[in-house]
């Protein structure tokens, strides 16, 4: 059972995963990476090889300015 502290939960609400990151932009967690390396999303990486966390209102952002694909 995971127990949040106050900054686990503040993490959780203000970052996402780039699984998540990808369902919400509707793209795929390579192109996501590619946008953080591009510098278009704002992300923190814990040490070399960890996970990226992305700031979720950067996701946001780049949501409203991607155009929307066909389904």
């Amino acid at each position: 059972m995971e127990h949040k502290t106050p900054v686990n939960k503040a993490l959780s609400q203000d970052f996402v995963t780039v699984g998540q990151a990808a369902r919400m932009l509707g793209r795929s967690a390579d192109t996501v990476v590619r946008y953080c390396k591009a510098g278009r999303l704002t992300y923190v990486q814990a040490g070399c090889n960890g996970p990226r966390l992305i700031a979720k209102a950067s996701v946001e952002r780049l949501a409203a300015e991607l155009p929307k694909r066909a389904v």
